[in-house]
């Protein structure tokens, strides 16, 4: 991970298989300090599990083959989903 200062640190995996970037030894004296913190003990990034995972799906969803799939099939998915929640009473609310 690098934090906006350019400081660079591993990320630790914890117990639940996500991991944890502290980049707290570089905070002490970092003049980004306190656009990048509130925290008393520094920065730390806390990395989900599935990061790996995410990343690659991302970078499919960049290709132009990927995006024309999605546009193929989206009004179709859209539209079922429409008919099972008329057919369940569901009322959909837009924020």
């Amino acid at each position: 991970m690098t934090c906006p200062a350019g400081q660079r640190v591993a990320i630790n995996p914890t117990r639940d298989g996500a991991g944890r970037a502290s980049f707290k030894v570089h905070c002490k004296d970092c003049l980004l300090r306190r656009a990048c913190t509130k925290s008393r003990s520094g920065r730390t990034i806390a990395v989900g599990r599935y990061k790996d995972l995410l990343q690659v799906a991302r970078s499919q969803q960049a290709t132009p083959e990927w995006q024309g799939r999605y546009r193929a099939d989206r009004p179709k998915v859209e539209r079922k989903i429409s008919h099972f929640a008329a057919a369940h009473g569901v009322v959909a609310t837009h924020g």
